[in-house]
């Protein structure tokens, strides 16, 4: 699912921001490769909490957005109809070639996107913006996500 409905390179471009102007062609490169594995572990996980149970969302609405439309969806932890332990999960859907595809996951309010560049932008300021470290938390984060 990950693979074929999620824009994986665009999320990696977004949660990189300024961070690639300090990043030669090859580091850039480097973190998005690692970047796709730590967000298919991670999403999998993630996502593997409310699909786990055979819940499926329910739709509860659509909007537009500057680049394509946000779907609004919730998941419960109950039977339905029951609402009790609903969980919003927001998903940003952007046209590519096409196809709509998943650009974002916001659940319960916390883009799933800007939280990982506000990391990734915190990882580089306390060291001293220095790519090696970026790249260094990528490899860490993307091997102990495969071997959840």
């Amino acid at each position: 699912m990950l693979h074929e409905d999620f824009d994986v390179p665009s999320l990696g471009r977004f949660v990189l921001g300024r961070l690639s102007q300090i990043m030669t062609a090859q580091e850039q490169q480097e973190f998005l490769g690692l970047f796709e594995n730590y967000v298919v572990a991670t999403y999998s996980d993630r996502l593997s909490e409310y699909f786990g149970n055979g819940a499926a969302p329910r739709v509860i609405g659509s909007r537009l957005d500057l680049d394509g439309v946000i779907v609004s969806s919730e998941f419960y932890g109950g039977s339905w109809p029951s609402t009790a332990g609903a969980i919003r999960v927001d998903w940003r859907l952007t046209r590519h070639d096409g196809t709509y595809k998943i650009s974002d996951v916001i659940i319960d309010g916390l883009s799933m996107a800007v939280n990982g560049r506000a990391e990734l932008e915190g990882v580089a300021e306390r060291n001293g913006w220095q790519p090696r470290a970026i790249l260094a938390l990528m490899r860490q984060e993307s091997a102990s996500a495969l071997l959840r």
